[in-house]
């Protein structure tokens, strides 16, 4: 048990760091004009790194599944609902920035629009095709991080 809680430690010390001052999430909200209950999200990852970052993403709705609200009266909103989602692979190279958009609904009122993104970080040579979303997932518990959000406007 001793080797297994120190072979933990090593394994996620590196990324820990990795989610403190090497990757970023940074997203500005602006509400539907249509529908005051939904909420638009531009959001950015930032790799402030000098290496490259891959994670992982869903061929449907990219990362909104990924999206936590730090307010119980805000949930991510999925728009399209598919029969099927297909892992994906994305980069960010080193000093660049991954872009994405994703919409939240707003059930009672809040002031708490916080964001929290959940990142599966894999390694440059994993490959996800022809596997399932959760089987990578779990793979990657490990290299599993939550990037805190940043409001910008």
């Amino acid at each position: 048990m001793k080797n297994l809680i120190i072979l933990i430690y090593f394994l996620t010390i590196p990324f820990i760091g990795l989610s403190q001052k090497g990757i970023e999430l940074c997203y500005e909200i602006t509400p539907d004009l249509e529908d005051n209950s939904l909420l638009h999200v531009q959001a950015r990852i930032v790799n402030l790194t000098s290496d490259d970052v891959y994670f992982l993403s869903e061929s449907c709705n990219e990362l909104d599944y990924y999206i936590k609200t730090i307010s119980p009266d805000v949930e991510s909103y999925i728009m399209m609902h598919c029969n099927a989602t297909f892992p994906q692979k994305e980069r960010i190279k080193a000093y660049s920035e991954y872009t994405f958009k994703s919409m939240l609904k707003v059930k009672n009122n809040s002031n708490n629009l916080g964001l929290n993104l959940i990142l599966v970080l894999l390694n440059s040579e994993t490959k996800v095709k022809g596997k399932f979303i959760s089987n990578i997932r779990n793979a990657y518990v490990l290299q599993t991080i939550e990037l805190k959000g940043q409001l910008l406007k």
